[in-house]
């Protein structure tokens, strides 16, 4: 499946005087992998730390540096926001904040922010003295107030060798906040919860039962559900991947602990996905130490662990219940089966292993009353946008 979540979308780029600008070019790269088009200003100050020519190869379009050029369609400041769906300024200095809380439109790329008329992302990046100024935290909060949207910087060491809040948000962060600015959002004032990763079921302090599950597919669903709008909670097992700031996270590590954080967040949720791979049996007795190779053989007895989505069909009330039902055969009888026994008003199929892992998924999204459509293979992120996409619809 092509990657064309944003094909047709125009974003512009604005760069500003930060060593963290070094890290722009990685924005332009994934969102150009989304299918978007993007457009690049820059201010004076970014023009002393990059040459345009860098920008230029990777945009496909030549940079805007001055207010006062005229290109081939007019007037620079007003043709690169003309039909841009979003405007992202990353790294955003103090100084460009500081002049668009004032209104300023000193230069090429304050006077286009100013001649935008859609949603304006901005990612600062600073020393964290400058980062906790009370002056950049009036004028962070009055763009805020603006309509501005925010993704706050992380924490770690600094270029100026000092340690604290003020470096550039990671770009999957950045990137993530665009896309829910670009995108037509179903889910818009939805919350969703949704579970990925294995669960761990221990024999003892360092042995467990557990299954092939990476927890990609989770986390790509809370990312689409968020760039679609939604307010999203994600409950996953362990060794899941790095998770975007803006969702809330919540770690557990058997199938108890999943089915407890499972109905302490439903009460919130619109829409559950049920997506981790859980553990249907786990050892009757947790063995307080380690099992010693001098103890032989040994017969490991097996209880069922509780069906999460079984014992929670009585709170599911006006919310959409989705599975996921991973198999190594009769993948359509299966899964069906298991939608109607669960009561689910979807569940997608698809089959082991392909279900596991990082590469291509696909597979099928089957209603109760037997009709199924077909989610073509892609890789996990475009694959969850598809399928939320048919569910909102």
């Amino acid at each position: 499946m092509k990657k064309d979540f944003l094909e047709g979308k125009k974003v512009v780029l604005g760069v500003t005087g930060s060593i963290a600008i070094y890290k722009a070019p990685e924005i332009i790269r994934q969102l150009r992998d989304l299918g978007c088009d993007v457009h690049v200003v820059m201010s004076p100050g970014a023009q002393q730390f990059m040459t345009p020519l860098v920008f230029q190869t990777l945009s496909g379009h030549r940079v805007l540096l001055s207010p006062f050029e005229m290109g081939e369609e007019g007037i620079d400041h007003i043709e690169v926001s003309r039909g841009a769906q979003a405007f992202i300024i990353a790294p955003a200095t103090a100084n460009i904040i500081g002049k668009l809380a004032a209104g300023l439109a000193d230069d090429i790329l304050t006077a286009s922010v100013l001649a935008h008329e859609g949603p304006v992302v901005v990612a600062p990046a600073m020393n964290v003295r400058m980062w906790k100024n009370a002056v950049v935290k009036r004028n962070v909060e009055e763009l805020k107030a603006k309509g501005f949207t925010f993704v706050d910087p992380g924490s770690g060491y600094l270029a100026c060798g000092e340690e604290g809040e003020g470096r550039l948000a990671h770009i999957d962060d950045i990137v993530l906040e665009i896309l829910r600015a670009v995108a037509s959002g179903p889910f818009k004032g939805k919350r969703i919860l949704v579970t990925g990763g294995a669960t761990r079921e221990y024999l003892d302090p360092v042995r467990f039962l557990t299954n092939g599950s990476t927890g990609i597919m989770g986390v790509e669903l809370a990312k689409a559900s968020y760039a679609l709008g939604a307010d999203v909670t994600l409950i996953t097992g362990p060794l899941h991947p790095r998770v975007p700031s803006q969702i809330n996270v919540k770690e557990i590590v058997s199938a108890v602990e999943m089915l407890e954080a499972v109905r302490d967040e439903l009460e919130s949720a619109d829409v559950l996905i049920m997506s981790a791979a859980v553990a249907d049996f786990r050892p009757d007795i947790i063995e307080e130490r380690k099992i010693k190779k001098d103890r032989g053989n040994f017969t490991l007895n097996l209880i069922r662990t509780e069906d999460i989505l079984k014992s929670i069909q009585h709170l599911k009330k006006n919310r959409l219940f989705v599975g996921f039902s991973a198999e190594t055969h009769d993948l359509f009888e299966n899964s069906l089966k298991k939608l109607r026994d669960k009561g689910l008003d979807f569940i997608v199929a698809n089959k082991i292993p392909e279900s596991f892992g990082s590469g291509e998924v696909s597979g099928f999204l089957i209603s109760p009353d037997g009709k199924k459509q077909e989610i073509s293979a892609s890789d996990k992120f475009h694959f969850a946008v598809h399928l939320l996409k048919k569910i909102s619809a």
